[in-house]
């Protein structure tokens, strides 16, 4: 039974498959954080689990991470580092929702940012699967590369060797991120107020225009 179990976790497809399906919720998550980052910003400190300057950077920071690790994973460039990087990260998240089951959080989880509104406990489910995922993957490398740019770049004809090589993985990695940045505009909810004050939503009112901003302050409410 163990040896079973051992052969089908050994396996490159399955591998291959939890570094893709990891690398797509990281770069998902860093999405949905970066598309409203003063609302995450926002989350982490409502926790009050790290000091206000410390929780600032953490909130700023983890997104870009997450991109990182996301699309490395995806491309299987520096796979390794983004596995191991990953870990402490969804330690992180693990002790969040954690936190939440004991204390009065009454937001919903942010890890998706606003794509996807998850539980706490729905949110802890997810976190330990990736870091199972994460685990599994720091652990096999050699079959975490099947299927992969990494591959493609190892060959000897390309002649990429060291330094060079090195280069070149680091380019099409920050390509990925700047790939996926036009993604990230357009999503932030304007100021409170700022969205029922303009003209246009005047114009097609058709009531009483001394009635618009209190009609308009139920729905912002």
């Amino acid at each position: 039974m163990r040896g079973r179990f051992q052969g089908i976790i050994d396996n490159p497809w399955l591998i291959s498959a939890l570094r893709l399906a990891l690398g797509g919720l990281f770069i998902a998550s860093s999405i949905g954080k970066l598309q409203y980052q003063a609302e995450f910003t926002d989350a982490v400190l409502s926790y009050h689990i790290l000091p206000t300057d410390l929780a600032e950077f953490y909130a700023s920071a983890l997104p870009w991470a997450e991109l990182f690790i996301g699309c490395s994973l995806v491309l299987g460039i520096f796979s390794l580092f983004a596995s191991a990087l990953s870990i402490p990260l969804i330690i992180s998240f693990l002790t969040a929702n954690i936190y939440s089951f004991f204390h009065s959080v009454e937001d919903p989880c942010d890890c998706l940012g606003k794509l996807v509104v998850l539980s706490h406990p729905v949110a802890l489910t997810i976190d330990l699967v990736m870091l199972l995922m994460a685990w599994l993957l720091l652990f096999h490398q050699d079959k975490a590369g099947f299927l992969s740019v990494r591959s493609l770049l190892g060959r000897p004809d390309l002649g990429l060797e060291g330094r060079a090589r090195f280069i070149f993985q680091a380019a099409l990695v920050a390509l990925a991120i700047v790939v996926v940045i036009p993604f990230l505009g357009g999503a932030s909810p304007p100021p409170d107020g700022e969205l029922y004050d303009t003209p246009e939503l005047l114009f097609f009112y058709q009531g009483d225009p001394a009635d618009f901003e209190s009609e308009f302050a139920i729905l912002r409410d």
